[in-house]
């Protein structure tokens, strides 16, 4: 383990107190050590206890076969005011059990695309001690120490609005926003304020968190919240999603208040400028695999018009112009091919600068939903019963009938979560297409929504239970299912391991992500 006098986490550079007693390293000081090679552990288990002045925070670390092998890398920081714990532990995932187990207190994840952060708020603090034993890391904190205000640069956005800005939790213990290191005094704040758009000046004791104020849209939206259960975060505030790409890493957006298409790319947004759409005419959008394309469902009253725009040249290409044809019902991306359906049949279609078309069924119905899975479509069709059904055809052109079914949601992995509203046959039932074995979800009651995080690992699913739209997320790897609250009238989009929840209120759309891991 390493102690060292300037830590860096996030950009933010630390400063240094005083005042702990013999034995005890000064608050303050950051720390360093674990095994670098140790990479891909799980967060098992965190413990927060108080005693005798003295408050422990242990970490304990599991492999993904659930054994002790040592401890991983980590950094660890102090922050003057508010007081914070932030343990940055790259390469580590959470456990099952610890993502369905929040950690104690007021700690909360700050995701990062290759491990965590850690934040602890704390009380005024004056010493600390760090001890690693086996598979764990336990931080000792001496609390106490006189208490004196300062002043802070304090920002509600949803990302960072400078670098030298970390999260904290906010007076409401649910919202985040980011904070400065504290300022001599509150001119030298409000200079610094000058520079950085979107901050305001803060007065805080070091135990003291920010005070949190929505505005109206967002007040509205918390309520609407309400009902579920875990951490969420928000997302955009009057900003209806498009379209989203590598976990969220990659967003498009419609600005409501001025119909800007605006294209988030880790967090960094730009305005995006189609020659020849109306942003507001977009229906729908989904980013290529590559995430350097986006195909646009455009509706003009009459037809539905499907374009794809390429982002790396700018280039538009009119696909219903181009052969595909006009008043497309559904179209999905499957590695360089699209699927698509119109009309009475179900299409494939390579985008080349001429497309080259190829229709792969006749259908009795519109398709709300395709699959593709080891050369086999899977689709809803009527049988000869008029029964609607599960089917899929492969190249040979055979169509087998699967099972009754209205809809279905396929995941990375291509198992297909198929939904079906018939008295015979459950709500929702969970399909290998390879194995054909099928494990039922919920034997009763009315689906209305089941997609598969973007990971392939949950299927969330909403049931309507007394008159409410009930969220679950069902864990593949366990089989068990987890009631997640009243989800009201909120529309789910996958996003990575998360979920987009958006609402249409009557003052906007909000957009909060909700986080599988808290």
């Amino acid at each position: 383990m390493k102690r060292l006098q300037h830590w860096t986490l996030s950009l933010l550079l630390l400063l240094l107190l005083g005042g702990c007693g013999s034995g005890w390293d000064e608050y303050g000081t950051a720390y360093s050590g674990g095994d670098e090679a140790l990479a891909g552990l799980a967060l098992a288990e965190a413990r927060r206890m108080q005693k005798d002045g003295v408050e422990t925070i242990t970490l304990s670390f599991l492999s993904k076969e659930g054994e002790s092998v040592g401890l991983p890398a980590y950094e660890a920081a102090f922050t003057p005011a508010p007081c914070r714990l932030l343990i940055r532990l790259p390469g580590v995932e959470t456990a099952p059990a610890m993502e369905e187990s929040p950690a104690p207190g007021d700690a909360f994840y700050v995701e990062e695309k290759e491990g965590i952060t850690l934040v602890f708020h704390l009380t005024q603090s004056k010493g600390v001690r760090v001890v690693e034993e086996e598979n764990r890391l336990t931080f000792e904190i001496q609390t106490g120490g006189e208490a004196h205000s300062a002043y802070y640069l304090f920002s509600q956005a949803q990302s960072a609005p400078h670098g030298a800005l970390t999260p904290t939790l906010c007076d409401d213990g649910t919202h985040r926003g980011w904070i400065s290191t504290p300022y001599a005094s509150e001119a030298e704040a409000r200079k610094g304020a000058a520079s950085i758009p979107g901050v305001r000046v803060i007065q805080l004791l070091p135990q003291q968190l920010p005070e949190y104020a929505p505005d109206p849209l967002e007040a509205a939206a918390d309520q609407a919240m309400a009902g579920l259960s875990g951490r969420t975060h928000l997302l955009a505030l009057g900003r209806r999603l498009l379209a989203n790409w590598d976990g969220g890493e990659r967003l498009l957006l419609l600005r409501e208040e001025d119909a800007t298409l605006i294209l988030s790319e880790e967090g960094v947004e730009r305005q995006l400028s189609i020659e020849g759409i109306q942003p507001e005419s977009i229906l729908w959008g989904e980013f290529s695999p590559d995430g350097q394309g986006l195909l646009l469902l455009v509706s003009r009253g009459e037809p539905v018009t499907l374009y794809y725009y390429n982002l790396s040249n700018g280039r538009l290409l009119d696909l219903s112009q181009s052969g595909l044809g006009e008043n497309i019902q559904a179209a999905v991306f499957f590695s360089d091919t699209l699927l698509y359906t119109v009309g009475d049949g179900i299409f494939s279609c390579r985008l080349e600068e001429q497309p080259q078309i190829q229709q792969l069924a006749y259908t009795m119905v519109d398709v709300p939903a395709l699959a593709l899975w080891e050369d086999r479509v899977f689709f809803c069709d009527m049988d000869e019963n008029g029964i609607c059904c599960l089917m899929s055809i492969g190249k040979e052109g055979t169509r087998k009938r699967l099972m009754p079914a209205e809809t279905f949601s396929q995941s990375k992995e291509g198992l297909l979560a198929v939904r079906g509203e018939t008295p015979d046959r459950p709500a929702l039932v969970l399909l290998d297409p390879a194995s054909g074995q099928e494990t039922v979800i919920s034997q009763g009651g009315q689906v209305t929504s089941a997609l598969f995080s973007g990971d392939g690992t949950m299927l969330y699913y909403i049931l309507v239970e007394e008159d409410q739209r009930i969220l679950y997320g069902y864990r593949l790897s366990t089989g068990a299912s987890v009631r997640m609250g009243n989800l009201q009238n909120g529309v789910i989009t996958p996003m990575g391991q998360d979920l987009c929840v958006s609402y249409a209120l009557p003052e906007g759309t909000v957009l909060y992500r909700f986080l599988r891991r808290y």
